[in-house]
């Protein structure tokens, strides 16, 4: 039976969050172009990070009493989860490709393994935090996550802007999405925990049809490669509108048809799998990202929408089923499945 404590389609969201991941490192690893160059693949990028991070700041949200006993537990928690499995498959990774795993860790990492980092440091950030703020008012914590949010995002922007988002900060930190996506992941802790009027307002008429309208809108502004990619303007456009409008927009059709996400429809149960294992399929689908420059061609010509959703949309699914069976081997260790993929340690018999 589903695990009851879980959000059908909270599960669901991660699941599609997931196969988009896929579907744009198809694009950029396989047919070796970026995702802002196909139709597709920008109108997917704007929203795929900031979903991933709301949705793991929605789901961290507890209302628990922050001891010191407790905050230790989740620290060393995350640290088993996040940590340990970055950097093994990127030493396997890096020992596939180019057979030097050692000398490029420092250098190189965590290359494209920084989402899980970065996550980690996320909820570094949140529990300490909530540890350092559990003998003050709730709204002290808020205002905290608030404050480090904005500070985060400004820090991006005049990154940005000065062409270095890092700030020159070592890459192992990875500064510069930590800053620009940590806004999401604390606006997913304070949906969760405001939850009552955060559904009230997703699910007002008006809500659905400014975000439905102002995702369109916004994606268009967006799509046209010869506005002024420095304009203030713009870049708020780009970095905050269509991604705010678009995470929301999402959240909002799935609540909306929750009851079929949480049904045993072969859809539903889908999505709520893959959902549920969201760290198996990214630390093990790099691995099995075909090289097929072949395609690179027509997937640049833009009238060819419909052919290249569908070829990539497929492969991603491939690409995602043979993660998933990878993943039911390693997790037959109790061993490997609870420091490589964050499992729970099965007690026998």
């Amino acid at each position: 039976m589903r695990d009851n404590k879980r959000i059908g389609y909270v599960d669901a969201i991660r699941g599609l969050t997931m196969l988009l991941v896929v579907y744009c490192h198809v694009e950029y690893y396989c047919y070796d172009i970026s995702f802002v160059h196909t139709i597709c693949g920008m109108l997917f990028v704007h929203f795929r990070m900031p979903m991933f991070f709301f949705i793991s700041g929605f789901i961290a949200y507890k209302a628990v009493e922050w001891t010191s006993e407790h905050y230790g537990k989740m620290m060393k928690k995350k640290a088993i989860v996040q940590i340990i499995p970055t950097v093994f498959f990127f030493y396997l990774l890096n020992c596939a490709c180019n057979g030097k795993p050692l000398d490029t860790f420092f250098v190189k990492c965590p290359g494209g393994y920084w989402f899980t980092l970065v996550l980690f440091y996320m909820f570094t950030i949140y529990y300490t935090t909530m540890y350092a703020t559990k003998r003050c008012k709730g709204y002290v914590s808020d205002i905290a996550l608030v404050v480090i949010a904005i500070g985060g995002a400004v820090a991006y922007g005049i990154g940005v802007r000065q062409g270095d988002p890092t700030l020159g900060i070592h890459p192992l930190l990875c500064f510069d999405q930590l800053s620009r996506y940590f806004e999401f992941f604390a606006a997913g802790i304070l949906c969760r925990k405001y939850f009552n009027s955060f559904e009230r307002i997703i699910s007002h008429d008006v809500t659905k049809t400014i975000l439905l309208l102002g995702f369109v809108g916004c994606s268009i502004i967006a799509w046209h490669h010869h506005l002024d990619k420095k304009s203030l303007m713009i870049m708020l456009n780009y970095e905050y509108l269509v991604r705010y409008m678009g995470l929301f927009l999402v959240f909002m059709l799935f609540h909306h048809y929750r009851l079929y996400f949480d049904s045993e429809h072969w859809l539903a149960e889908t999505m709520r799998l893959v959902g549920r294992h969201t760290l198996d399929i990214y630390v093990l689908h790099y691995f099995l990202l075909p090289k097929m420059p072949m395609l690179r061609s027509w997937a640049f010509h833009n009238d060819m929408v419909i052919l290249e959703m569908t070829v990539t949309i497929l492969l991603s699914i491939l690409i995602i089923a043979l993660c998933l069976l990878l993943s039911r081997i390693i997790r037959s260790s109790n061993f490997l499945g609870h420091y490589l993929l964050g499992a729970k340690i099965r007690k026998k018999l």
